[in-house]
């Protein structure tokens, strides 16, 4: 069934109203385990809050392991020593404990990874998701 938005997914489930669900954590994690309970990640890794919640891998559905990332982006004609700059102050926000406490309270890791690392994987999601929704025969609502 689908929602417009995680937040309501994640009300539905524990109200009984669909019998599960999936939403990102910082969405489920204020519900776990008094409202909810996790059964799994879509992460690589398990998460260390959630002691004892497996990955879908660990659960016996490797094909389910997806990974959230989010990434910055500059207009494409951006000088290289401007995105350099850039970088070096995004580097150095990542590793401060402000932000990280910050992030940590969306489970989110920071990553900072050069600007061809991230282009492949942009490239690699992109390939993926496209193959995906081809496979699903998926057709976009009019």
């Amino acid at each position: 069934m689908p929602y417009r938005g995680g937040v309501l997914a994640v009300q539905d489930t524990p109200a009984g109203r669909v019998p599960i669900s999936i939403a990102v954590l910082s969405d489920l994690v204020p519900h776990h385990p008094t409202r909810l309970r996790i059964l799994a990640v879509t992460s690589e890794r398990r998460i260390a809050r959630l002691e004892g919640v497996p990955t879908v891998a660990e659960a016996g559905f490797p094909q389910l392991t997806i990974g959230e990332w989010m990434g910055l982006f500059a207009p494409a004609r951006t000088p290289a020593a401007t995105i350099a700059a850039l970088r070096q102050v995004i580097a150095a926000a990542a590793q401060t404990a402000k932000l990280r406490r910050a992030l940590d309270r969306f489970e989110f890791l920071p990553m900072v990874t050069p600007p061809g690392a991230f282009t492949t994987r942009i490239r690699h999601e992109r390939d993926t998701w496209a193959r995906v929704v081809r496979q699903s025969g998926f057709q976009p609502e009019t």
